[in-house]
C-alpha cells in the first residue's frame, strides 16, 4: 500500500514505528510532551492543504454574494453605494478568513501511536483529544461530496461508553489508506494488564 501524501512523524526524541505505506511521507512535528515513555508514533498527519480553502468557502461565497448584490443594487439605481470601498472591505474579510483558516490548519495534528489516537487543534484555546486504542469502539470514514471531489475525507472516532462520535481527523489525504492503518492498529490493541476493555 503506497501512501506518499500521508504525513508522518519524523524521529526526534522518541522511537517511531512506520508501516511500509508510510515510508516516503512528509514529516509532521509532534510535540514531545504528547508522547508517553516507550510509545511509538505510527502516523502523524495534518489535514490536506485544501482544508484552508474548503473551510473558508461558505464565508467566501456569502461575501461574494453580498458584493454582487450590492453591485446590482447600485447598477439599477436603488441606492448609491461606495462600491470601491465595499470591494476592499469584502477582499479584506476574505483574506482575514483565509488567514484564520491557515492558523486552524497549522494548529491541527492527528497522531496514531501504538497505544493511542490523538487529535490536537485550536489556535487560542488548545483542545487535545486522546484515547487508548482498545477504547475505540467504532471508526467511520466520512466522504462528503465536497471532500470526495478532491480525494480527501474525514475519519471519525467513537469510544467505548458513548454512541456519539467524539473526535475526527478532518479532511485528510488518502483517507481510505489512513483508515486501514488505524483500523489495523485498533484491531491489534490489547488493554493493559488488569484494565477492563
Amino acid at each position: 500500500m503506497k501512501a506518499s501524501h500521508i504525513q508522518t512523524f519524523e524521529p526526534m526524541a522518541t522511537a517511531t514505528a512506520q508501516p511500509e505505506s508510510a515510508a516516503q511521507m512528509a514529516p509532521v512535528v509532534v510535540p514531545a510532551r504528547l508522547i508517553q515513555e516507550g510509545e511509538e508514533i505510527v502516523l502523524a498527519l495534518k489535514p490536506s492543504g485544501l482544508f484552508i480553502l474548503l473551510i473558508s468557502a461558505p464565508f467566501t461565497i456569502a461575501v461574494i454574494v453580498l458584493a454582487v448584490g450590492a453591485y446590482l443594487i447600485d447598477s439599477i439605481g436603488l441606492a448609491q453605494l461606495p462600491l470601491q470601498s465595499l470591494a476592499l472591505v469584502c477582499l479584506a474579510a476574505i483574506a482575514l478568513r483565509l488567514v484564520v483558516a491557515f492558523l486552524q490548519w497549522v494548529s491541527r495534528i492527528y497522531v496514531l501511536t501504538n497505544r493511542r489516537i490523538l487529535r490536537v487543534r485550536g489556535v487560542l484555546n488548545i483542545d487535545v483529544f486522546e484515547c487508548a486504542l482498545h477504547r475505540i469502539q467504532h471508526t467511520s470514514l466520512v466522504l462528503p461530496l465536497s471532500e470526495r471531489i478532491f480525494a480527501i475525507g474525514t475519519l471519525v472516532f467513537a469510544t467505548a461508553g458513548t454512541a456519539l462520535p467524539e473526535a475526527a481527523w478532518v479532511m485528510i489525504a488518502r483517507p481510505s489508506e489512513v483508515h486501514e492503518i488505524v483500523v489495523e492498529y485498533i484491531r491489534r490493541a490489547v488493554p493493559p494488564p488488569g484494565q477492563d476493555v
